[in-house]
């Protein structure tokens, strides 16, 4: 399944891979701490009002294993500077981002949930995000079956 097709998809079958239901936006542009901007496959806000950032990813399965680690390392690396650029974005809004307080910091990416979803599973993913979650931030990896995808869109 193509990338942007399992984007669609996602969009389309949020319960079924999130467990709950997300009202995505439309528009993925944020602007980062350099103000160039960045594209994200998903962006939206779940039932608590907390923004969800989605990563999505077709590459996991590589057989290379060097290939498919570098692949989680760069999923875990552009989720996680896309929740920053959002809560720059956001805090620029109000006040200087040098200003902010490590606290209120702390207390607004509490209301930022990251996501990866991919088409496979990846155990290194997976640990890489519970040390993450360990140290207060809210990211986990979703894996979808391809091939269920691409059979509900016939």
């Amino acid at each position: 399944m193509k990338h942007d097709e399992l984007v669609k998809w996602i969009r389309e079958n949020t319960l079924e891979v999130f467990d709950e239901e997300i009202h995505w936006q439309p528009y993925k542009r944020l602007f980062g701490a350099n103000l160039k901007d960045i594209y994200v496959d998903l962006i939206g806000t779940d039932s608590e009002n907390r923004t969800v950032i989605v990563e999505v990813k077709t590459e996991f399965g590589h057989r290379d294993t060097t290939r498919r680690r570098d692949a989680v390392h760069k999923s875990v690396g552009q989720v996680l500077s896309y929740g920053y650029a959002f809560l720059s974005d956001k805090i620029r809004e109000e006040q200087d981002i040098g200003d902010i307080s490590e606290i209120e910091l702390k207390k607004r990416s509490e209301q930022l949930r990251l996501f990866i979803v991919s088409t496979t599973i990846s155990p290194a993913c997976e640990v890489i995000c519970k040390f993450l979650q360990a140290h207060g931030i809210n990211i986990s990896h979703r894996a979808i079956n391809s091939n269920v995808a691409i059979n509900s869109n016939v």
